[in-house]
């Protein structure tokens, strides 16, 4: 059988459209069978031309999400939240520039120091891993700028013979003219 409303094919037995959902009485369009051909009374079958509408979209239904699931802030095993890092952090940062900045005398010094009180504040938080990291390097960097200032202080005082004897800007010049053909 063939529905009324959209042409759609419908098996028999079917009180409804599949595709429109159109109802209709089963007795009275049990004639209807066929493309769009009819028997009459007498026998002979003519061609009835199947009304066809255009379909008709249904907006579809917004389909069901799952929320998305929220973590609980960690915890330490007595139920105190975790300390945020933040000083681990800063003496990793201070580290770094400490290892890029070391040549420059007293700079790296400072730099270093700071980066060793923050990282050791740091460890002192649940995730140590971080400040270890920081405090080791701001350590070896530390003793490195120690080096440089120290060779920097030797290095202005043997070019001048003394603090502050000389200050003639040509002695300086001539020194460090002379310490580069040394070292080559």
């Amino acid at each position: 059988m063939f529905c009324k409303n959209c042409g759609a094919s419908i098996p028999d037995g079917s009180r409804f459209c599949p595709e429109c959902g159109t109802a209709f009485d089963a007795a009275s369009d049990a004639g209807t069978q066929g493309a769009g051909f009819s028997q009459e009374q007498s026998g002979q079958s003519t061609y009835q031309e199947p009304v066809y509408q255009q379909p008709v979209y249904q907006q579809a239904q917004p389909q069901w999400q799952p929320q998305p699931q929220y973590q609980q802030p960690k915890t330490t095993p007595d139920g105190k939240p975790l300390r945020s890092n933040g000083f681990a952090i800063t003496g990793l940062i201070l580290a770094i520039l400490t290892v890029f900045l070391f040549w420059i005398p007293f700079f790296g010094i400072l730099l270093g120091i700071a980066a060793i009180i923050f990282s050791a504040l740091g460890i002192r938080t649940e995730m140590k891993a971080m400040g270890i990291t920081a405090l080791v390097i701001s350590i070896l960097f530390l003793l490195a700028a120690l080096f440089m200032t120290v060779f920097t202080v030797l290095l202005v005082n043997t070019a001048f013979g003394g603090y502050g004897n000389s200050s003639n800007l040509n002695d300086l010049i001539r020194f460090f003219e002379q310490f580069r053909y040394r070292m080559d």
